[in-house]
C-alpha cells in the first residue's frame, strides 16, 4: 500500500488495483458522529458524504487521479465509453450527497451501513472526479 495524502477530512491510500478512500472525523468522532457523518456505503451501489464533505472528497481523488505513478498504467478500453457513476443528488433532510456507482468496503456486506473507508478501483476515480466537478459547480 502506498499513501498518497493525508491531508484534510480524507486519508487516501493506494492498494493494488483501488484507491482507499478513508475519511477522518476529527471533533465530530464524538458520541454519534461516527455514525451520523461516516460515509453511508451500498456495497456495489454507491455511497454518501456529509455535503460539507464533497469538496473535500473531490480533492483526494483528483490528487490520487494526478498521481505521476498512475499516468503509466494500462487503460482498460472501456473505461473511458462506459459511464459507471450517477449524478451526486443532495439529501436535503439529512444534508447529505449520494452518488451511485461501484464502491466497495473492507468487509464486504449487503447492507447500506456506515464505513469510515470507501474503496474504489483505480480505472473509475477519473469519472468520479468529473461527475463531483459537475457536481460541485452546478
Amino acid at each position: 500500500m502506498t499513501a498518497v495524502s493525508s491531508a484534510r477530512r480524507w486519508h487516501v491510500t493506494l492498494a493494488s488495483e483501488q484507491a482507499v478512500l478513508t475519511q477522518r472525523l476529527g471533533g465530530r468522532a464524538s458520541g454519534h458522529g461516527v455514525r451520523f457523518y461516516a460515509p453511508r456505503v451500498w456495497p456495489g451501489v454507491g455511497f454518501g458524504v456529509p455535503s460539507d464533505d464533497v469538496a473535500s472528497l473531490l480533492s483526494m481523488v483528483t490528487e490520487v487521479v494526478e498521481e505521476p505513478t498512475l499516468h503509466n498504467r494500462p487503460v482498460k478500453s472501456d473505461a473511458s465509453t462506459v459511464k459507471v457513476w450517477s449524478q451526486p443528488r443532495v439529501d436535503a433532510d439529512e444534508d447529505f450527497v449520494y452518488i451511485r456507482g461501484p464502491v466497495n468496503v473492507a468487509e464486504r456486506g449487503y447492507a447500506f451501513r456506515p464505513e469510515l473507508s470507501l474503496q474504489i478501483r483505480l480505472e473509475h476515480l477519473q469519472e468520479l472526479e468529473t461527475m463531483l466537478e459537475r457536481f460541485l459547480v452546478a
